[in-house]
C-alpha cells in the first residue's frame, strides 16, 4: 500500500519561502491601498475644511453687512425707547414733586446717604415710634426694590449691586435702631415695671383727690408691644418671678408667642421677640433656598440692674449697647452637651398672601451666624395652619427662624407659549413645577392672572406693575421665578450662553405681533452655546390655535451671533440640528424668515407699531428667563 510521499526538507523551505514572498507583496499591496485611502481621506478633508472656511467667511461678511445694513434702524428704535423713558422719568419726578414726598429718592446717591445718615444719628426712645421709622426705612427700601427691579430688567449688574447695597445698609440700620430702643427701655424698666393708680369714682370726690397722688403700683411683669405692616415686635419685661410658665410667652395681638427655658424660670429676664416681612440675613451670601414669609427671632437677655435712689436723686447705671444687648444663649454652656436639651416651643403668623400648598411639606431653619447659613437640624415638630397661616415648631436653640423654600421649587419650566392677542398686547403662558401661570404684557407693565384661582393672589388681579416689580411681589408671596445662573447645576441644565439667549430675546421681542413662540423638548438637549424655541405665523392675534399641528411649527436655533432654522421635530427622535439646505444663517429672524412665510407675514416684520411693547416683552423674558430654563 502506497502513502503519500514525504516532502523533503529543501521542499518545505521553499514552500515557506514562497508563502512569505506572498505574504509580503499583499502587506505591500495593502500598505499601498492604505495610503491612497489616507491621501484620499485627506483631499476630502482639505476640500472640506477649505468649504467650511469659505462658508465661514462668507458667513462672517454676511453677518457684517447685516448688521452695519440694521444698525440704523435698531439705533431710531433705540432712540424712541430713551425718549420714552426719558418722559416717563420726568412725569415721575413731577408726580413726586407735587406730592411733595419727603422720601429720597432711591437712584440719587447723596440723599440716600443723607437719610440713612439722619436716621443713625436720631434717638428713638419707644417701640412704637422707633418701628414707625424702621416702616418708614422699609418704604424706602421697597422704592430701591424697584430701582433693583428695574436694573434686573435692564441688565444692569453695576446698578443691580448698588441696589442691594443699600437694601442691606438700610435693613441693618433698621435692626440696630431696634437694638438699641430695646437697649434704652431695659435701662429703664423700671418706669414700665410699674401700674399707675387709677382716681376713684367721682362720688367721692375726696378720696378721689388723695388716691390720685399716691404713687404708683409695682408690677411683676409687662409686655410692651407694637405692630407694623413689615415689623413686629414685643418686650417681655419680667422682673420677679412669677411661677414656672408651662405655656408659652404670649404676645397676643402680635400672634407670635416662645417658650422661657426652664434653666431660667426663677430668674427675672427680657424676652424679645421679632418679626419682619423680609430677610435681612442671608441677602449678602449665596443659598440654595430663599426665605418666605419673613424672619422671627428671639433673644432672652439679662434682666438690667436697676436703678438706685440716693435721698432725692435717682442713680441709674448706663451701659453700653453690647453689654445691654447681651443675649442668654439656648441651650447654655452648663447644659449642652452634658443634659438633654429640651425642645421650646415657638409660634409666629406669616402674611395672609403666602402661598404654602402643602402644609406637610412646610420648612423651618434657624440662623448659624457661625457658617452664615441656615440649618434645619435643631428644628422638630412643624405644623402649619394653612387657613390662620400661624406656624408652630420646636426648638433646641434659640436663633433666628425662617421658613425656606429652594429657590428651584417653581422652576425649571415645563413649557411656554408667548404670542399677541391685539396690537398692543401679549399673552404668556407658563407651566411650572408647581402651578401654571398666565401674564398679559403690555407696554411698560405686566399683569399676572390668577387662572387656577390661588386664594393668596387674589390681591393682584387686575394690577398692573412693572415686570420687575410684579415678579418681586410674587416672590413676596413664595413664588419664586427669576433664575440666575448659579440654578443651572441644581435644575440639571446646561448653562445657555447669555449672547444666544439675549439675542433670541430681542428676536421674539421684535416679531411677537407676527409670530407666535412656544417651548421645545430639544432645547434643554442641545449645547449651551445654542438656544432653541418654536414658532409660527399668528397674523390674526390668536391666543390659541384651533389647528395646531406638528407640520405648523419650526423651530428656530439662536447662536451668540446669529439664527437659523433648523430640521428638529417634536414627534421625531432624531436631532437634527443642521440647517435645511435651502436656509442660511442670518444676524435676525426677520430676515431668516424672508421667503419662508407669507407676504403677509414679512410685510408685518418690518412695522414695529410699538416700541414700549417689544421693550416690555424683552424685560419680562430676561428676568423669566424661559428660554433657558426649559
Amino acid at each position: 500500500m502506497g502513502g503519500k510521499k514525504k516532502k523533503s526538507k529543501k521542499q518545505l523551505q521553499e514552500e515557506y519561502e514562497k508563502q512569505q514572498e506572498e505574504l509580503k507583496m499583499q502587506q505591500e499591496l495593502e500598505r499601498i491601498r492604505l495610503e491612497e485611502e489616507q491621501k484620499k481621506r485627506e483631499r476630502e478633508e482639505k476640500v472640506q475644511r477649505e468649504l467650511e472656511e469659505k462658508l465661514r467667511k462668507e458667513e462672517e461678511i454676511r453677518l457684517v453687512e447685516e448688521k452695519t445694513i440694521l444698525k440704523p434702524w435698531l439705533e431710531g428704535i433705540s432712540r424712541e425707547l430713551l425718549a420714552i423713558k426719558e418722559k416717563c422719568a420726568e412725569e415721575a419726578l413731577w408726580s413726586k414733586f407735587i406730592e411733595c414726598n419727603p422720601m429720597p429718592d432711591p437712584v440719587i446717591e447723596s440723599q440716600m446717604n443723607a437719610y440713612i445718615t439722619l436716621m443713625a444719628e436720631t434717638k428713638i426712645p419707644t417701640l412704637d415710634q422707633v418701628l414707625e421709622k424702621c416702616q418708614e426705612a422699609e418704604l424706602v427700601t421697597k422704592s430701591i426694590i424697584n430701582s433693583l427691579a428695574d436694573a434686573l430688567e435692564e441688565n444692569e449688574i453695576e446698578r443691580k449691586n448698588w441696589c442691594l447695597s443699600y437694601i442691606r445698609r438700610i435693613r441693618a440700620l433698621a435692626k440696630h435702631k431696634l437694638d438699641e430702643t430695646t437697649s434704652f427701655i431695659m435701662q429703664k424698666a423700671d418706669e414700665y415695671l410699674v401700674k399707675l393708680a387709677e382716681p376713684l369714682s367721682s362720688s367721692v370726690a375726696g378720696a378721689a383727690k388723695l388716691k390720685s397722688v399716691m404713687d404708683p403700683i409695682p408690677i411683676k411683669e409687662n409686655y410692651i408691644k407694637a405692630a407694623k405692616p413689615d415689623l413686629k415686635s414685643g418686650i417681655w419685661l419680667n422682673y420677679q418671678n412669677t411661677g414656672p410658665k408651662f405655656k408659652p410667652i404670649d404676645y397676643e395681638e402680635l400672634c407670635m408667642s416662645a417658650d422661657l427655658p426652664r434653666q431660667i424660670f426663677e430668674e427675672p429676664c427680657v424676652m424679645r421677640v421679632f418679626w419682619t416681612s423680609y430677610d435681612y440675613l442671608s441677602t449678602s451670601t449665596e443659598q440654595a433656598d430663599v426665605v418666605i414669609g419673613g424672619i422671627y427671632e428671639v433673644n432672652i437677655y439679662k434682666f438690667p440692674e436697676l436703678p438706685k435712689t440716693v435721698k432725692e436723686w435717682k442713680l441709674r447705671p448706663v451701659k453700653n449697647l453690647e453689654i445691654t444687648l447681651t443675649p442668654r444663649p439656648y441651650p447654655s454652656a452648663d447644659i449642652a452637651g452634658v443634659a438633654t436639651v429640651n425642645p421650646l416651643r415657638m409660634a409666629y403668623q406669616l402674611p395672609s398672601i403666602m402661598y404654602v400648598p402643602n402644609p406637610q411639606m412646610v420648612r423651618i431653619a434657624l440662623w448659624d451666624y457661625d457658617s452664615s447659613s441656615w440649618t434645619e437640624n435643631e428644628i422638630s415638630e412643624i405644623l402649619l395652619n394653612p387657613e390662620t397661616k400661624q406656624v408652630n415648631f420646636k426648638t433646641k436653640k434659640l436663633a433666628p427662624f425662617a421658613m425656606l423654600s429652594s429657590r428651584i421649587t417653581d422652576y425649571p419650566y415645563s413649557f411656554f407659549f408667548i404670542r399677541a392677542v391685539s396690537d398692543d398686547k401679549v399673552l404668556l403662558d407658563i407651566k411650572g413645577k408647581r402651578i401654571d401661570m398666565q401674564f398679559i404684557i403690555t407696554p411698560g407693565y405686566l399683569e399676572f392672572i390668577n387662572t387656577t384661582n390661588i386664594s393668596e393672589l387674589r390681591f393682584l388681579e387686575g394690577q398692573k406693575f412693572t415686570p420687575g416689580v410684579l415678579l418681586f411681589q410674587l416672590a413676596n408671596c413664595g413664588i419664586y421665578i427669576m433664575p440666575d445662573e448659579r440654578d443651572f447645576e441644581a435644575c440639571g441644565l446646561t448653562p445657555k450662553s447669555q449672547e444666544a439667549e439675549e439675542l433670541a430675546i430681542l428676536d421674539i421681542s421684535m416679531n411677537i405681533r407676527t409670530f407666535a413662540f412656544r417651548s421645545t423638548k430639544w432645547n434643554k438637549q442641545v449645547g449651551g452655546d445654542m438656544v432653541l424655541a418654536r414658532i409660527r405665523e399668528n397674523l390674526e392675534y390668536d391666543s390659541f390655535f384651533a389647528e395646531d399641528e406638528e407640520h405648523d411649527w419650526r423651530t428656530v436655533s439662536w447662536y451668540h451671533n446669529k439664527c437659523c432654522l433648523t430640521g428638529l421635530k417634536e414627534t421625531s427622535d432624531e436631532k437634527k440640528i443642521k440647517p435645511p439646505e435651502d436656509m442660511t444663517t442670518h444676524f435676525l429672524l426677520n430676515l431668516v424668515m424672508k421667503g419662508h412665510c407669507t407676504t403677509e407675514a414679512e410685510n408685518r416684520m418690518g412695522e414695529l407699531r410699538s416700541v414700549q411693547l417689544s421693550d416690555t416683552v424683552k424685560k419680562v423674558l430676561r428676568l423669566l428667563r424661559i428660554l433657558s430654563f426649559n
